[in-house]
């Protein structure tokens, strides 16, 4: 039987939701924090959160996962998202884990995945993580193809995937933080996961931020799975070489 506690803190007057999960509340366990991709969840695509998070818990790792303001289960539309909330989310996020008596502060962890790879270097610039790892990362290439898009963005709602829109003040706030330029700020052992085939994000972005990180780095390549990791075979090698790192440097 797995262990949960569902949560809501209050961000900026909003609600955001949080599920933790862990061997023991018994005792201090080292934790995993997720951060989610652009219009994602705490289950994310095909709930390949979810099968991580269980993974981790198997090895002894308390895991966090929560929704930023605007998406999932947390309060807001999605069309007012900007990267500056969920920045304080996970900021807020990190500091409420930090005060829970099951979790030990000095292991803390994060998994980033495609816009939370930009949420962990923005969190990872204030906050003490012990390792990292990122999936699909974003690069200065994602940033220039969005410089490009803005430009020929009108003003009002933009479409983006099925029925989600957003505000084109959204997408200048991302460029605004210019999280590629912290990267080498980064203290942590951090491992880079890619697919070779992702068309949502260029794998060259992957060589370029691995490029930036001065610290204890890794860049695993996986051949084929797409951005969100697809098929089984991408899973279970990203859910080993995610385990493997974990183990090394959190636990």
């Amino acid at each position: 039987m797995i262990l949960q506690k569902a949560f809501t803190i209050n961000v900026g007057g909003m609600s955001v939701f949080l599920l933790c999960e862990a061997p023991s509340w018994k005792r201090r366990n080292p934790t995993v924090i997720f951060f989610h991709g652009f219009t994602g969840h705490h289950i994310e695509t095909s709930r390949i959160f979810v099968s991580m998070a269980h993974r981790l818990l198997k090895e002894g790792f308390a895991t966090v996962r929560f929704d930023y303001r605007f998406h999932g289960d947390s309060e807001g539309d999605f069309e007012d998202f900007t990267l500056s909330s969920a920045i304080e989310d996970a900021l807020t996020v990190y500091d409420t884990v930090v005060s829970w008596n099951w979790i030990d502060p000095g292991k803390i962890g994060c998994i980033g995945f495609s816009l939370g790879t930009a949420v962990a270097v923005e969190v990872a610039e204030a906050k003490p993580f012990k390792a990292i790892v990122l999936w699909a990362v974003l690069g200065e290439s994602w940033l220039r193809n969005l410089r490009k898009r803005i430009k020929s963005m009108e003003k009002g709602l933009i479409p983006l995937y099925g029925a989600f829109q957003i505000k084109r003040e959204g997408f200048i706030d991302i460029m605004s933080h210019r999280f590629t330029e912290k990267i080498d700020k980064i203290n942590s052992p951090t491992l880079i996961v890619h697919c070779k085939d992702d068309r949502s994000v260029n794998p060259k972005n992957a060589v370029e931020f691995y490029s930036r990180l001065k610290c204890v780095k890794k860049l695993f390549w996986i051949k084929s799975g797409g951005h969100g990791f697809a098929t089984p075979e991408a899973r279970e090698i990203l859910f080993e070489e995610t385990i493997k790192w974990f183990k090394t440097f959190l636990a």
